[in-house]
C-alpha cells in the first residue's frame, strides 16, 4: 500500500514538471534529467563526467558548461553574525572538496588557500570517491569511519509505514522512538535521510567543535548552505533521481 502511495504521488509531481516543461513553445518533447543515485554506474564512477567539465564543445564553439557551475547574477547575504555564506554578485558555486566560504576577508584568504591544492581532476576524482563512499557503507574522516550507506536507506525507506514517515526524519524518528519497545520492531527511515547524506557527499560538512562529515577537512560545498544549495547545477538532478526513484 505504502509502495503504492509513494509511486502514485511521485509520478504525479514529476509529470507535473514535465507538462509544465513542454508546454513551453520548442519545449514539446523535452524530459526531465536525474541522477540515478542507486544505479551500478554511480556505484562504480561517482556522478557523470559531465558535471565535472567547465567547458563544452555545442556546435563547434567551445562554452561554459551550466552543469559545472552557477554564477549568482546578484549578492546574496549571510544573517548571521559570521557572516560566512554571504556572496557577491559574479560568484561561481563550488563542490566537494572546495571551499565557498568568502565572506569575510579571513574566510576569503582561507578559502583561496584551501581550493589552490585540488586540479580540476584531483577535485573530480575526490568528489566522485566521496559520493560512492556515502552510497556504500562509510566514509573516513581523520581515521574514523563514519557508517553511512545512503544507497540501502533508499530502497529501505520504501518500508515506511505511511507518506508521513516516509517523508521526512522528524517524523521518521518520531515513529521510531513511539515504537521502540515493541518485539520484532525495526527502524524505519525517511526517504529525507539519504536525500540527505546526498547533500553531505556533494558539499563536505563540519561544524566547529562539533560534528564532522568530511572526508576533506575545510570543504564546503555550496549545496550545503541553505541560501545557496538550489542553485547548484547538480541539485535539481539529485532531487529529481531520488524522486525517480520513489516512483519505480
Amino acid at each position: 500500500m505504502m509502495f503504492d502511495i509513494i509511486s502514485k504521488y511521485t509520478s504525479w509531481y514529476a509529470n507535473s514538471n514535465l507538462e509544465a516543461l513542454r508546454s513551453i513553445k520548442g519545449c514539446e518533447h523535452v524530459t526531465l534529467p536525474y541522477l540515478d543515485e542507486t544505479g551500478p554506474d554511480t556505484r562504480e564512477n561517482g556522478f557523470p563526467a559531465t558535471f565535472n567539465e567547465p567547458n563544452f564543445q555545442l556546435d563547434g564553439e567551445i562554452i561554459d558548461n551550466p552543469l559545472y557551475s552557477y554564477e549568482l547574477p546578484r549578492n546574496i547575504t549571510d544573517s548571521t553574525p559570521k557572516d560566512l555564506y554571504t556572496k557577491g554578485k559574479g560568484y561561481k558555486t563550488v563542490r566537494f572538496p572546495r571551499s565557498g566560504l568568502v565572506g569575510t576577508t579571513e574566510a576569503r584568504e582561507e578559502t583561496a588557500r584551501h581550493n589552490k591544492q585540488f586540479t580540476l581532476e584531483r577535485a573530480a576524482d575526490l568528489l566522485n570517491e566521496n559520493i560512492k563512499n556515502w552510497l556504500g557503507q562509510h566514509i573516513t574522516v581523520e581515521g574514523n569511519r563514519i557508517p553511512t550507506g545512503a544507497r540501502r536507506k533508499f530502497y529501505d525507506a520504501l518500508h515506511a509505514p505511511n507518506y508521513t514517515v516516509y517523508s521526512n526524519t522528524t517524523s521518521a524518528q518520531a515513529w521510531n522512538n513511539m515504537h521502540a519497545s515493541e518485539e520484532h520492531n525495526s527502524l524505519v527511515v525517511s526517504i529525507e535521510s539519504p536525500h540527505n547524506d546526498i547533500h553531505l557527499a556533494l558539499g563536505g560538512f563540519q561544524i566547529q567543535g562539533s560534528a564532522n562529515f568530511s572526508a576533506v577537512i575545510g570543504a564546503n560545498g555550496d549545496i550545503v548552505t541553505f541560501l545557496l544549495l538550489s542553485t547548484g547545477p547538480i541539485h535539481f538532478d539529485a532531487e529529481i533521481g531520488g524522486e525517480r526513484h520513489s516512483g519505480l
